[in-house]
């Protein structure tokens, strides 16, 4: 008797197990066709559009120039993406009678010292996207555009 209300149970409960299958209609336009193979992005691809946000290595961005002109607009963009992004470490950079250190990470060196006049843009550029042994990268969240106004704004300060 127990056995014959149990298979009972298990054909009612069949036809709700079907929908669980994993074949559903709604996974159709998912699957591979036949003769696909699911590969893996051929070595040295860029996703299309992102073009512009490629940097292949620290090297090559040490070499670019600054394509943006240091005019006014740049400088104030600058200067608002350095004091969200860069001011809570390095604080309000300046001559030193008018630096004030920052709060995150004490020690954060001053950017308008004699010390950071000697590097290049693309230096400064390299640091902002790939960070280094101390700070972390900033490139992912900032355009290039964005990046390229903090150091003219860096070169502002630094009378450049």
């Amino acid at each position: 008797m127990a056995y014959r209300i149990l298979l009972i149970i298990l054909f009612a409960l069949l036809p709700l197990s079907a929908f669980s299958l994993p074949f559903n209609e709604d996974m159709v336009e998912y699957q591979l066709s036949p003769g696909q193979i699911s590969r893996g992005e051929p070595k040295g691809s860029i996703a299309v559009g992102a073009a512009h946000k490629y940097i292949a290595n620290k090297k090559e961005a040490e070499s670019f120039t600054n394509p943006n002109k240091k005019t006014e607009s740049s400088v104030r963009k600058g200067k608002r993406l350095f004091s969200v992004n860069c001011q809570p470490c390095h604080g309000k950079i300046g001559p030193k009678e008018n630096y004030v250190i920052g709060k995150v990470v004490m020690g954060a060196p001053n950017l308008a010292d004699k010390t950071y006049h000697e590097r290049t843009d693309g230096e400064i550029f390299r640091t902002i996207y790939f960070g280094n042994l101390i700070m972390q990268p900033v490139g992912w969240k900032l355009s290039h555009e964005e990046a390229w106004d903090i150091v003219n704004f860096i070169r502002e300060v630094q009378g450049k």
